[in-house]
């Protein structure tokens, strides 16, 4: 009898666990056949509900769904999930070309495969799911998060004062709270997850408070990419063999999948949305830095990177979510743990660098060699070989065939026109020499002053990391330790060579990686003071932090007779990369009505609003003036002069420095030439007695 009835009740258990699969695996169909509904409804109707869940379904379930099986920290699913989202939609748009190719549509971007390549990544969650034969457990909220939505949304509103109605003040006091939160959210960490939402709430507030005070993207690259894409919108058309930004789909072709889904303007999905993924990154460099350091210190290297200029300079382009898979990338390969699925992960993100930026691709290329071959050298080890094969014949073999080949050439070009403009002139702009050079007044001093320190910082604990290297001990891991020497070599040799990235764009890079170097630096340093010492020295990091952004965000330089022009939301008529109604009309006009032979001149800024427009080939746009040169070119023949107000200054001496004009020569202009156009912000005057459009 007994027997008998553990038998019976050993079916039922079977049975009830037979019943108990079918169901989740039926929910997790059913939610599946319900997000193409949702998606189909997205790309058919304009409504701000199906905006926001086509976005989540599209940049939020498919990495879900696969990593939801995996024994990965909470903390690192959060950068991994919104990551292998856009990979997958990255790697699923290839369908687009195959479908040209095959003859299937000639404009298959304006046919129902857009639904297709956005499904897919959804088809693959769920066989993942399913397949791991685990119900995906859906995480709760925790309450902290709601701290981490205070400064996204003060940011969002002081730009978008400025946007509606030109006021600046309240974004001199959103600084300061942003610089307050930075020092409460030091402190507060209890947890890496508390930790992780803290960094990203600040990043992307920040990112918000510069890339939402216009309509339009800001900065320069960004204009060609939106260039692209909107010439991709109106062809329907994929051609990633023409090169340029069309090889690199994850910042052309996927802004188009979710414009599509979403109706999202093409600009708002490049300064909302790519700002939400491109505000991860910091987040992964917190996840780096503990390796070694602890919460506070790896709080303040994110910050560190969070408030380098170039992170929220411009709205987040191809290097920057090139940055975004490859400190993903760098997580999980420099956790020296070589499993089956870290593995796989560690391709898929590889594709996500190249498929994104092929400067990154390259420099990374470099470094994995440089890395490899020290690992050979001090420990006899493989790191490996066969990843970094891989990585690099996959580079060098999507940007030499399937993207036309130019950016292979154009990489040795460079460093070999480096190399040149330094042996014959003995020094190139761009660089750190240049850099230090050009600070010429206190307030630029004081700037330099800090880099000084950031960069003295990073080499003391490079100098750490090689002395245990020859003791045969790694700091953070072997392959971090490693990687950290080869960007600092990239950082060194900026100092006096460009190469076509810049001291700037160099450190920009190579900060994923020093940002947690530079706090193992000083906390090696403060390990030797003496102990009364120790206490206060805690304060210094979030202090330097702080202190930085100060500089960076300009208001440091509003103090000073020259204010910083990147700082587009502390000036109401801002002289830089980014463009009002206004300004577009008068270009759009120009370009429209100017003749066949006639040349456009327009001051350094003011060019960027015509690549948008016209793209790269614009052989009928002459500089004012070359940079740095206090002279003016006449314009000759039949010709067009484009001048915002932004751009005239009653400060500047006369002539065209740069972006500047004289108000003495644009009163010139006024007085000797035609004004055909006028707007609020912007002038367009002929050099003819004739219009000849």
């Amino acid at each position: 009898m007994n027997d008998s009835g553990s038998h019976s009740n050993k079916k039922d258990h079977i049975l009830h666990m037979l019943l108990s699969s079918t169901s989740w695996r039926t929910k997790l169909i059913s939610g599946l056949v319900v997000s193409y509904f949702i998606l189909l409804g997205g790309y058919i109707t304009s409504s701000w509900l199906f905006s926001i869940s086509t976005l989540i379904i599209v940049l939020v379930a498919p990495g879900f769904l696969c990593l939801a099986h995996t024994d990965y920290d909470p903390a690192l699913k959060i950068i991994l999930i919104p990551v292998i989202s856009l990979l997958l939609a990255t790697l699923t748009s290839f369908i687009f070309p195959i479908a040209e190719i095959t003859g299937l549509s000639n404009s298959p971007l304006h046919t129902g495969l857009i639904l297709v390549a956005l499904g897919l990544p959804l088809g693959v969650g769920v066989s993942v799911a399913v397949i791991k034969d685990e119900p995906p457990q859906i995480p709760k909220i925790p309450s902290y998060s709601l701290y981490a939505l205070v400064p996204i949304l003060l940011g969002a509103l002081g730009a978008s004062i400025q946007t509606y109605t030109g006021s600046v003040w309240q974004n001199y006091l959103i600084i300061v709270i942003l610089c307050a939160y930075f020092v409460v959210f030091y402190y507060r960490t209890g947890s890496d997850l508390e930790s992780i939402f803290y960094i990203y709430g600040i990043a992307l507030g920040i990112l918000f408070s510069r890339v939402l005070v216009s309509p339009y993207v800001i900065g320069a690259d960004i204009q060609l990419s939106t260039h692209v894409i909107e010439e991709m919108m109106r062809t329907g058309s994929w051609e990633p063999w023409r090169g340029g930004h069309r090889s690199l789909p994850s910042i052309t072709v996927v802004p188009i999948l979710l414009q599509s889904i979403s109706n999202i303007p093409i600009d708002y999905v490049l300064k909302i949305v790519y700002s939400g993924l491109f505000a991860l990154t910091p987040v992964g460099i917190y996840i780096l830095g503990r390796m070694r350091l602890d919460r506070t210190d790896s709080f303040a290297a994110a910050g560190i990177f969070i408030v380098y200029l170039t992170f929220f300079r411009v709205v987040p382009g191809k290097q920057h979510i090139s940055q975004l898979f490859l400190v993903t990338l760098l997580i999980i390969w420099c956790s020296n743990e070589d499993s089956t699925q870290n593995n796989i992960l560690v391709l898929l993100l590889a594709s996500g660098v190249i498929l994104s930026h092929y400067g990154v691709s390259f420099i990374l290329i470099g470094n994995l060699f440089g890395s490899y071959i020290l690992a050979h050298l001090l420990f006899h080890r493989d790191i490996g070989f066969s990843f970094i094969s891989i990585f690099s014949v996959s580079t060098v073999g999507w940007y030499l065939y399937g993207a036309g080949g130019g950016k292979v050439a154009g990489v040795v070009t460079a460093i070999l026109s480096s190399i040149q403009s330094v042996l014959v002139s003995g020094s190139q702009s761009r660089t750190g020499a240049s850099v230090a050079s050009s600070s010429t007044y206190l307030m630029k001093q004081l700037n330099l002053l800090l880099f000084i320190i950031l960069l003295l910082l990073i080499g003391i604990g490079i100098l750490f990391i090689l002395y245990n290297l020859f003791q045969r001990q790694s700091v953070f891991s072997l392959r971090f330790d490693l990687l950290s020497i080869g960007f600092w070599g990239l950082v060194c040799v900026s100092m006096f060579m460009s190469g076509h990235l810049g001291i700037d764009r160099a450190l920009d890079i190579s900060l994923l990686v020093l940002a947690p170097v530079a706090l193992f630096g000083y906390r090696t340093l403060l390990d030797q003071a003496p102990r009364n010492t120790i206490q206060v020295g805690k304060v210094v990091p979030i202090a330097f932090v702080v202190i930085l952004f100060l500089f960076t965000s300009g208001i440091a330089y509003e103090a000073s007779p020259r204010p910083a022009s990147s700082a587009v939301n502390l000036h109401e008529d801002p002289n830089s990369i980014v463009y009002s109604h206004s300004d577009y009309s008068a270009a759009k006009w120009l370009f429209e009505n100017k003749g066949q032979n006639s040349m456009i001149y327009a001051d350094q800024y003011s060019q960027y609003i015509f690549i948008r427009i016209d793209g790269t080939h614009l052989s009928y746009m002459t500089p004012l003036s070359w940079k740095g040169a206090s002279w003016i070119k006449q314009p000759s023949g039949s010709s067009y002069v484009f001048i915002r107000n932004s751009a005239v200054s009653s400060k500047s001496p006369p002539g065209v420095i740069q972006s500047k004009v004289s108000q003495s020569t644009f009163s010139m202009y006024e007085s000797t030439y035609s004004k055909v156009y006028s707007s609020n912000e912007a002038n367009v005057f002929i050099n003819s007695t004739e219009h000849d459009t």
